[in-house]
């Protein structure tokens, strides 16, 4: 309490003292008249109590009918009473002082009271003052009735506002501007700037409610319709450096400094202003150490998020800069902000909004689902407060949205996506400051359905070209704008064929693309872009299409640097590739396609689970296609093998080697690193890690960049490059001899105005090329025709039985002839003098019985694949060498036969109940309640090796996802969940023999160059050996097979291919008798002649050792 407040309460009590004795001096009404003005003295600058303003009502009342009082003191009190009534309106946080309190603690209590009942502002008679104080009236009375307006309503009545502007103030009184800033301060939205410039307008450089208004005006301004203008940005930023500099109070200064900063680092994007960029952050630091010194947790979170986006703006703009401390920043912004705060959402989605970037530039699918997921946790924070926030955080989400289906090629999800985002545009208005951004996306991914499907794609680039034409892009220079639009103007005279519209915006493309961009990548894509159009206007007409091509490429490709799994370099490198190639530099051409495939199975190694590596694959094989095209014309056989390891079964090879990579970072000396990768592995076997909304997500792991940083350093070591590339030949062939197999044959079908080719690599690393004329795949081909007959259609399994013997006579001739021819005489390794061959079949192919191939003998006799070879299949050279390094569990030391739920299966039950009496009497026997945890824990882990065996009779299907294919247990066991336990298993450990009798257990509808399937995925989680069915098949007959497999696995004590090709024969031979220990039901199955019948005996296959 201050000295003038102690006096003015000792006067009162005093005067208290007197007026109740009624025995002093003077106890008439001029101590009455005093005690009122000393009650409203405190009650208007002291904080008085309703109590004063009610006792200062009592006095006046009474004193207005005391005839002893002369009348110019009953006027006096008059006016007295009549201004305490008006400033009773206001809360007494802004009273207390005798004037307006503009400290921000006292503005945070005003906005509080806000919308609190008031009584109705007294009505003043202001024709009755004396003309020098009538303007005080009227100015007492409207002020009044604005703040009870905007306390009952939250705006103020048109008549309110012109009853204010009307007040006539002497020319040599501030008090105009003080009410015209009133008036501003809640006029409308669409009014306010002009109403806050004739109130600025009015108040001298060092009123204290000037930088108020210049602060609130540079709102009004951005929040206008105009925000992403330069010169709008510009006004915006001088007003909000004046506020700043005329603001006395700390605090809100700090606000003003802070809002300063933020229309800084628009600025610095919109216009790409090192200058800009440097002063926002500046500044920034300035808040962050006033922050600081202040202890305040919500001050310094919200200056720590404008230091993180000076520092992702400087970390995009400076080369080299390491943006790491900005998403720091950022974090440690969301940490400090509390619930409930403005800026947390807007620093949520922030996050977001980097993830999306991130994702286009690392490739990492993750990134782009955790964005999604924080945008719209932003936007359903702001959804309240502010519909356009929320429209525009929804539009974020949609963004990335398209851009994750734009890079792993998902038309449908793109589509969706671009209905999304055109919904978000209709909420978002027409001068907001990315709004063009937007747009441009919008029109970005309506071309991408349009490529995608096929259709309407010259309208929808004459709608991109018209997007960008207009408005530009935010944070985009001008040149790049129209690189893009020269990009646009060189595909439509392609389509058009109009060579000198070709020519003209390649001119001025290359006009443009001298004017230096704020961000290397920016300039790098520009680069790509000129250089790619250059390629699609190849044979258009310009002179040295190609050489401009190469030029830019090889530019762009400097830019970016050498770091493998950028997206814009693996784009890059195959555009270089293919203009090389069509300049004649073939060799440079093939270099370059191999780095641009090691890129892109660099970019599959870095995803963070199965679906994504899988989603990020889709597309390798074709590429590779090309390069095994330009090998084989180049008569480098050994080149083209590379290829095909580099183009497939990535998704396998990255579940495969993500257990190895722990032990590999612990030897490099990053054991920290080593325990986030286990961590993180561990979480996603267990199901912990997902983008559910429901509960506060762990943000710091959303941000984390684990796997680029393990790369990086694993391809620092001898062993972790060994991870990232395709396996030489000679290291193949190693793996032969490990397994016992005398050679590996790449099937690789051509087209139809080019043949096939069989790749044979043998046990010391040579390769050989067989062309194979007729394993060409077409409209028509035997293959097509097999995989687009429904077994179950109308006409019953026959259809589908034909076209199955149809193609197994076409597999024969067109693949395994010409094998044979390259085998020649040359003897297997076997005891038996029959050779032992892998088949790596690619793309299709992978669906053909290659053992059920009809070998063509000219003499009517029908001969069989496995009558000739011991056959087994494998995914890729790379699967089979790790296979070869982790060695076989004798089958019988630990076996484990599991029963699936389908109680209806007598053949599985027959089967399951004879192998235990009679093969494996020593199994462990899982019944129908198996679930598919109680499997999964007994594959090889860390701390145990697991069964040596494992036989499944139970149902399965092969799915266009990885979710849907699956083993059915007492619940699914999908092929997602058997991958990503692989992460689980010991390197190199020994494995079991995994059995699959299940229907399509060797069978993908995924991709076929990844060759997803149960079979592989075992291999994958650390089985050596495993036999699958490629499509459905019958209880019953399959026990009878399967009762066979085990005899001759165990008790003939052949290795699994070996044993499946014993079955293969006994089920052909026409004379076969029941195999001893066979039960009556089962021996009596086994004398039945549809056991040789191809869909029988042919639907199962073998995988590893």
């Amino acid at each position: 309490m201050g000295c003038e407040q102690a006096e003015l309460n000792d006067r009162i009590t005093r005067l208290e003292r007197i007026l109740s004795s009624g025995s002093g001096p003077g106890t008439g009404w001029a101590q009455r008249a005093e005690l009122a003005a000393a009650l409203a003295d405190r009650y208007l600058r002291h904080g008085g109590s309703e109590d004063d303003r009610e006792r200062v009502e009592q006095i006046v009342a009474q004193l207005t009918v005391d005839e002893d009082m002369p009348a110019g003191q009953r006027a006096m009190l008059g006016h007295l009473r009549n201004a305490v009534r008006m400033l009773s309106t206001m809360p007494p946080a802004l009273r207390c002082g005798g004037g307006l309190n503009l400290n921000p603690e006292v503005l945070q209590q005003a906005e509080e009271w806000q919308g609190k009942p008031v009584a109705a502002p007294a009505v003043i008679d202001t024709g009755s003052l004396p003309p020098e104080l009538r303007w005080v009236g009227e100015a007492l009375q409207a002020s009044s009735r604005m703040l009870s307006e905007v306390a009952r309503d939250g705006e103020v009545s048109e008549a309110t506002s012109a009853a204010l502007n009307d007040v006539v103030v002497p020319p040599d009184s501030e008090v105009g501007g003080l009410l015209r800033g009133l008036v501003a301060l809640v006029t409308p939205q669409d009014r306010r700037v002009a109403a806050l410039e004739a109130a600025v307008a009015e108040l001298a450089g060092g009123n204290l409610l000037r930088p108020v208004l210049q602060q609130d005006l540079a709102r009004a301004i951005l929040a206008g319709g105009d925000g992403g203008q330069t010169d709008t940005l510009r006004r915006a930023t001088d007003l909000l450096e004046q506020a700043a500099a005329g603001m006395e109070d700390p605090r809100m200064r700090a606000e003003a400094e802070g809002m300063l900063a933020g229309a800084l680092v628009v600025s610095a994007a919109l216009e790409q202003s090192a200058d800009r960029a440097a002063a926002a952050d500046e500044l920034a630091r300035g808040l962050v150490a006033a922050a600081a010194a202040a202890d305040d947790p919500a001050r310094l979170g919200a200056a720590r998020f404008l230091t993180a986006l000076t520092g992702l703006l400087r970390g995009l703009g400076e080369p080299g800069r390491d943006a790491s401390a900005a998403l720091d920043d950022l974090l440690e912004s969301i940490s400090l902000l509390p619930v409930g705060h403005p800026l947390r959402p807007v620093a949520v989605g922030q996050l977001g909004a980097v993830l999306s970037d991130r994702q286009l530039i690392d490739g990492l699918l993750a990134n782009a689902d955790a964005a999604q997921a924080l945008l719209r946790r932003a936007s359903e924070a702001v959804v309240e407060r502010s519909g356009t926030d929320a429209a525009f955080f929804a539009c974020l989400v949609a963004v990335a949205r398209i851009g994750r289906a734009a890079r792993v090629s998902d038309t449908a999800e793109l589509a969706a996506a671009a209905t999304a985002l055109r919904d978000g545009l209709d909420r978002v208005p027409e001068g907001h400051p990315v709004r063009s951004n937007l747009e441009v996306a919008l029109r970005a991914a309506e071309l991408g359905v349009s490529v995608g499907r096929g259709d309407g794609v010259p309208p929808a680039v004459a709608n991109l070209r018209q997007v960008l034409s207009g408005r530009g892009i935010a944070g985009v220079s001008a040149g790049a704008v129209g690189t893009l639009v020269g990009s646009l103007d060189v595909v439509a005279g392609v389509v058009d064929a109009e060579p000198g519209a070709v020519r003209q915006a390649l001119a001025r493309m290359e006009e443009e693309i001298e004017n230096s961009d704020l961000f290397p990548h920016q300039l790098a894509a520009r680069r790509a872009l000129l250089g790619k159009s250059y390629l699609v206007a190849v044979g258009s007409g310009v002179t040295n299409a190609v050489d401009r091509a190469v030029e830019h490429l090889t530019e762009a490709l400097g830019l970016i640097g050498p770091r493998r799994g950028d997206v814009l370099r693996t784009d890059v490198l195959r555009d270089l590739s293919v203009a090389l190639w069509a300049r004649g530099d073939h060799l440079e051409a093939r270099r370059t396609c191999r780095d641009q495939l090691l890129s892109a199975g660099t970019l599959v190694l870095l995803q963070s689970g199965v679906a994504d590596a899988l989603d990020t694959a889709r597309g390798a094989a074709a590429e590779a296609t090309r390069l095994v095209g330009w090998c084989l014309d180049d008569g480098d056989a050994a080149g083209a093998v590379e290829a095909l390891e580099l183009g497939r079964a990535l998704t396998l090879h990255a579940a495969t080697v993500t257990s190895d990579v722990p032990g590999l970072l612990e030897a490099a000396g990053h054991l920290d690193l080593s325990r986030a990768w286990r961590d993180e592995a561990a979480a996603r076997r267990a199901g912990r890690i997902s983008a559910s909304s429901d509960s506060e997500p762990d943000y710091a792991a959303a941000a984390a960049d684990l796997r680029h940083r393990a790369v990086e350093v694993l391809q620092t070591t001898r062993a972790g490059r060994r991870l990232l590339v395709a396996p030489p030949p000679a290291a193949i062939g190693r793996a032969l001899a490990t397994l016992g197999r005398d050679a590996l044959a790449y099937l690789v079908p051509g087209g139809p105005d080019a043949p096939g080719w069989v790749l044979l690599l043998d046990e010391h690393g040579v390769v050989t090329r067989v062309r194979a004329p007729l394993l060409s795949l077409g409209a028509d081909d035997p293959l097509t025709a097999f995989l687009r007959t429904d077994r179950h259609g109308e006409s019953g399994p026959r259809p589908w039985l034909d076209a199955l013997d149809r193609l197994c006579e076409w597999a024969g001739a067109a693949a395994v002839a010409p094998l044979l021819g390259a085998l020649g005489d040359r003897p297997g390794s076997g005891p038996d003098g029959v050779c032992r061959v892998i088949l790596v079949p690619c793309g299709p192919l992978g669906t053909v019985p290659w053992h059920a191939a009809v070998l063509p003998t000219g003499s009517g006799e029908v001969r069989y694949a496995c009558q000739e070879l011991v056959l087994s299949v494998a995914a890729s050279g790379r699967q089979l060498r790790e296979v070869a390094g982790r060695g076989l569990l004798p089958p019988a030391s630990d076996p484990l036969l599991v029963r699936g739920p389908d109680e209806s299966l007598l053949g599985v039950t027959d089967e399951i109940d004879t192998l235990a009496d009679t093969v494996y009497p020593s199994a462990a026997v899982l019944g129908p309640a198996a679930t598919p945890d109680q499997l999964l824990d007994r594959l090889p882990t860390a701390g145990a090796t697991g069964p040596s065996m494992i036989h499944l009779g139970c149902h399965a299907a092969a799915r266009s996802t990885l979710e849907d294919s699956r083993l059915d247990l007492a619940a699914p066991l999908s092929l997602r969940t058997v991958l990503e336990h692989a992460s689980g298993r010991p390197a190199n450990a020994a494995g079991p023999t995994v059995v699959l009798a299940a229907c399509e257990s060797d069978l993908t509808r995924l991709d076929a160059d990844e060759s997803l399937t149960p079979a592989t995925a075992f291999l994958a989680a650390g089985a050596a050996s495993v036999v699958g069915s490629r499509w459905e098949v019958t209880d019953r007959p399959t026990a009878v097979a399967m009762v066979a497999l085990h005899h001759f696995l165990v008790v003939g004590g052949l290795p699994a291919a070996d044993a499946l090709r014993a079955v293969q024969m006994w089920m052909l031979d026409p004379g076969r008798v029941p195999l001893p220990g066979m039960p009556p039901r089962i021996a009596r199955d086994a004398r039945k002649r549809l056991l040789a019948d191809v869909a029988v005996w042919g639907a199962f296959g073998h995988h590893g050792w």
